[in-house]
């Protein structure tokens, strides 16, 4: 086909023109369901459906009447949460009933061993149910186990403490027996294993207290015959802070008074020093400027020069007086230079004291520091001794007060499990249950029935109605083309321009021409799946109504295995002489009754008519064709059963 301006017609009933589409819906993803499709397909097959569905029916009863009844009765027992008086201590577990607690209840309610206590508790293996009684003891044990267990089903109750144990069985009386004893054997089974693990218990304290004792009471004498050793005196009463305490309470303290001592001692040297370099190079200090001595020298020093000014207005400095005011001042300066002197010299003395008491204080330090450093090193061993003892000594009332509580306990403690509801023996089977039988059959019929439609429908390819095109060739409908009625011919039918006949094909051409760009030549290849569809009167009937537009219209018959239109001998060589010459369309066109149609016919039968059509030389003339006419139809063989 010549992509969109392809055309085809088909089915017995109705002549369904359509070109097809780009399949633009389908590139992007877009899917739709067509349920009325399927609702049509459904009550089209409706009696298969019912057919399957009553023998699904039919078939649930007769198997539900041929089922042995099972009954099935259940038993509750509570977990309760609430701690034991056992203590967790060497394989005694404190025992609460956590969410892990009740998944371990339940693995041991599921376990083979429990199952075995109520195997051997009601003789199962004895009961031919249970266990093929020609073999060995122990095998039927084994069987019987295995056959409570199948029966079995035990699961927790909602998200409460509430756990259920059902057993499925043909007898009443034993499907009621079997959780019951499940509830009662798991009750002292689970005691059993209480008890056991207590006695283990005290038994391992018992042990584990005199070897601890014994080991504590030799760390005691290691440790106090190693304090005698090395003359440690421990006032911390024997306890885990040990002599290191000691040293941080007593020789600590000490160690810091002696070290403000030294700081305060270095200070005081440092500014006595500096005073004493001050002094030595004669700058006057405040020692010197503020000594009474010096003040009051310098005072009475100050008035006799003042008295001596005065009377030099009047005496010479020769006249007695004069020479006794000078001797009295010299005098002062005497005295105030020896006053100065001594300051002096008891800096000096007051300097050498304090850096001989920095010096002592010092060493005293370095002395305390030593004996810390010693102290501390032999307190290691000490108290490692120590801390080896504490250790042994908790151990040692640890172990003690668990046994004392463990014999208080006596190995047991209150019971978390107990038992709510008993099994009763149950009145009506468990199964075969008729309804639910019944509802299974009418979903299983229902579901093969429905897979039977559908199955049939998707097997089923033929185009039944203009909805199918779209639906299963993805094509769209440009036309539907009715069944001629009554004993009319469909050429006779077109001559009547009112026919339906014409007026569908009329109707079809008005949908074609858009499909075209305008001014360009419309070309159109029209094909149909078999033989005798109505093929070349739609193509005749398409080129009626184009040429009725005056439009100039051309029918190639490319049918060359079985053309129908012909035209004598000698009046064309037609397509098949055109296919194999290079001779022109428009000398080979034949005219017909019908104004601006027009005919190239079939020519001579090829021999092999796939090969002449394939070449270039078909494309050539098609193209020759549309440069003479408006409207081009190419009336093409049969799709199915030919090349």
């Amino acid at each position: 086909m010549n992509k969109q301006n392809s055309l085809a017609g088909q089915t017995a009933t109705t002549d369904d023109v359509y070109l097809p589409h780009s399949h633009d819906e389908f590139d992007k993803g877009t899917f739709s369901v067509d349920f009325m499709h399927y609702i049509r397909v459904f009550f089209k097959w409706w009696w298969i459906i019912f057919l399957a569905i009553a023998a699904s029916l039919a078939i649930a009863v007769i198997l539900t009447n041929r089922t042995t009844p099972i009954y099935k009765s259940t038993a509750v027992i509570e977990i309760k949460q609430k701690e034991a008086d056992i203590l967790g201590v060497s394989g005694v577990e404190k025992i609460v009933a956590n969410d892990q607690y009740m998944v371990t209840q339940l693995a041991l309610l599921r376990s083979s061993s429990l199952a075995k206590r109520v195997v051997e508790a009601l003789n199962l293996y004895s009961d031919p149910q249970f266990a093929n009684q020609q073999l060995p003891l122990q095998q039927r044990i084994e069987q019987a186990v295995l056959t409570l267990k199948g029966n079995t089903k035990i699961s927790s109750v909602g998200r409460s403490r509430l756990i259920s144990i059902s057993f499925d069985d043909a007898r009443p009386a034993i499907a009621a027996k079997v959780p019951n004893s499940l509830a009662e054997n798991f009750i002292s089974y689970n005691l059993e294993r209480r008890y056991n693990a207590t006695s283990y218990a005290r038994e391992f304290v018992e042990e584990r207290l005199i070897t601890t004792k014994a080991i504590l009471e030799k760390t005691e004498r290691e440790l106090a015959q190693y304090a005698e050793n090395k003359e440690i005196l421990d006032l911390s009463s024997g306890r885990s802070e040990g002599v290191d305490s000691n040293v941080d309470t007593l020789l600590g303290a000490s160690l810091f008074a002696l070290n403000d001592e030294y700081t305060k001692a270095q200070s005081r040297s440092i500014e006595l020093g500096l005073k004493n370099r001050q002094m030595q190079s004669d700058q006057i200090t405040g020692e010197v400027f503020n000594s009474e001595v010096l003040i009051e020298l310098r005072s009475e020093k100050r008035t006799l020069e003042a008295e001596y000014q005065e009377k030099l207005e009047t005496m010479k400095p020769d006249f007695p007086n004069m020479r006794e005011l000078a001797a009295k001042i010299s005098v002062l300066d005497e005295q105030m230079l020896l006053e100065t002197e001594n300051i002096k010299q008891s800096m000096k003395s007051r300097y050498e004291e304090a850096v001989f008491l920095e010096k002592s204080i010092a060493r005293r330090l370095e002395e305390l520091k030593a004996s810390i450093r010693s102290q501390r090193n032999d307190s290691i061993q000490y108290n490692i001794l120590l801390r080896e003892v504490d250790i042994n000594r908790t151990q040692y009332e640890g172990l003690l007060q668990r046994l004392k509580e463990i014999t208080v306990a006596d190995g047991i403690g209150p019971n978390l499990i107990s038992i709510v509801d008993r099994a009763e023996v149950p009145k009506r089977p468990f199964k075969p249950n008729m309804l639910m039988a019944l509802l299974f059959g009418f979903t299983i019929g229902g579901a093969l029935s429905t897979a039977l439609v559908l199955a049939i429908d998707l097997l089923d390819d033929k185009v039944k109605n203009p909805q199918d095109i779209t639906s299963k060739l993805g094509l769209p409908a440009l036309g539907v083309v009715p069944v001629i009625a009554g004993k009319l011919t469909g050429m006779e039918a077109l001559q009547d321009s009112k026919s339906s006949l014409s007026e569908a094909y009329a109707s079809l051409r008005t949908n074609l021409i858009p499909a075209f760009p305008p001014g360009k030549p419309i070309a159109l290849q029209i094909t149909s799946t078999r033989g005798s569809e109505g093929k070349s009167l739609s193509v005749y009937a398409l080129a009626k109504s184009f040429a009725d537009l005056n439009m100039r219209t051309i029918i190639i018959d490319a049918d060359m295995r079985k053309p129908t239109f012909s035209k004598g001998r000698g009046s064309s060589i037609g397509l098949s002489g055109l296919l194999t010459s290079l001779n022109r369309v428009n000398d080979n066109i034949v005219p017909t009754k019908v104004e601006n149609l027009f005919l190239l016919p079939c020519g001579e039968k090829p021999q092999n008519p796939p090969s002449l059509l394939s070449g270039p030389r078909f494309k050539e003339i098609i193209d020759e064709a549309k440069g003479l006419f408006d409207v081009v139809i190419v009336d093409s063989p049969p799709v199915l059963g030919l090349a």
